[in-house]
């Protein structure tokens, strides 16, 4: 049997960590799965290609695949606000321009958990310093005058809350979103652009050289807001066409936190440009997942004149491929439930990460063979 060569370029959300902790963690899953009586998945030694890529081989029964790192985590440390007075300031102001810019609207039509999300971080930077202030002004009032207790309250409010935030993780989310919305606004994030079009460089070279029976673009979580400028530029490097064996792949997308923005025009723009092409687009979200906008179009969030792409809207259904009480246990914890689809599970899937990576097949197999179980 002849061997099926993949290409995937695989682009991560917003996370500081980079290649060598994603490639341990498809070491992780290959070891994972053959501990649980798999086939054998082989995953090769990273190799830095340049600032923009790292690089490392999958091999399986019947495929090999040739897996990209298309890296940026370089510009998410330089955009990682540290200061938390900072980032607490440019949050409010962020918070701010949600609020008053959103189309709301078409917001409220969408799932309430990912909206939840959104604003939880600007509740609990309200909530956590004001009732830390108010517990240590009472205690303080037994002993100090009354001002005095309120403004040692006030300031052990403000200090106090700094680490509550980091263990809610909400200073996190609250850099992620200054992010989106420079994004949404259309303003420059220093080093970006130069970075997609190092990426588009390299996919349209793969789509060129034709080595690969298979070539994906596999997004994560923050990534799949990239997508739509990044597969805009590849159009401008391959004629505004794109072959039958590419197709992309958005994980937990968030798409709607810059689309659904009434000033993010020229977003909007590249989802109407690349909706206008025929080629290939799978969208795998879990609706429990409240950090993405799980079974939302993300090309009807652009209105484009014209739809031309074939979208498949598939929910991983993690639950049915794992123990009950495994399933359970993870969806408790919301940051790793939104990590899960990088994970195999205790039951294989043709959906996971593994098996989107290592079939022997194009994916759309892959997918009529989860549709047969799910």
């Amino acid at each position: 049997m002849a061997t099926f060569k993949r290409k995937i370029f695989y682009l991560s959300g917003f996370d500081p960590r980079g290649a060598s902790f994603y490639h341990r963690m498809m070491a992780e899953q290959a070891a994972a799965d053959a501990a649980r009586g798999g086939p054998g998945i082989a995953v090769g030694r990273r190799r830095t290609l340049d600032a923009a890529r790292a690089e490392w081989t999958i091999e399986a029964p019947g495929t090999a695949t040739s897996y990209t790192c298309l890296r940026w985590e370089d510009l998410v440390r330089a955009a990682w606000i540290r200061d938390p007075r900072r980032l607490v300031a440019r949050g409010f102001a962020t918070y701010w321009r949600y609020l008053t810019l959103s189309d709301w609207p078409r917001v409220l039509a969408l799932p309430r958990a990912p909206l939840t999300t959104l604003y939880y971080p600007l509740a609990a930077m309200v909530a956590v310093p004001l009732l830390l202030a108010l517990a240590a002004g009472l205690l303080l009032g037994l002993v100090l005058p009354g001002w005095a207790a309120a403004l040692l309250g006030l300031a052990i409010g403000a200090a106090g809350s700094v680490p509550v935030l980091v263990r809610l993780r909400a200073l996190w989310l609250v850099r992620l979103y200054v992010f989106n919305d420079l994004l949404a606004r259309g303003r420059p994030v220093p080093g970006l652009d130069a970075r997609l079009d190092l990426f588009a460089d390299a996919i349209a070279a793969e789509l060129a050289a034709g080595d690969a029976d298979e070539v994906l673009l596999v997004t994560h979580s923050n990534g799949s807001i990239l997508a739509f400028p990044l597969v805009e530029r590849l159009l401008a490097r391959t004629g505004g066409t794109l072959p039958g064996h590419f197709a992309v792949v958005t994980l937990a997308q968030c798409i709607p936190l810059v689309a659904l923005r009434r000033d993010a025009a020229a977003y909007r723009a590249s989802i109407a440009t690349v909706a206008a092409v025929p080629f290939r687009w799978i969208d795998i979200s879990f609706p429990p997942d409240g950090a993405c906008y799980a079974g939302v179009d993300p090309f009807a969030l652009g209105r484009p004149p014209r739809v031309a792409t074939d979208l498949t809207m598939l929910s991983p259904r993690f639950f049915r491929f794992r123990d009950a009480e495994v399933y359970e246990a993870r969806r408790k914890q919301k940051y790793e439930l939104h990590f899960e689809y990088l994970r195999t599970g205790q039951r294989p899937s043709p959906i996971d990460i593994l098996g989107i990576t290592t079939a022997p097949h194009p994916i759309a197999q892959s997918i009529d063979a989860f549709r047969l179980i799910a």
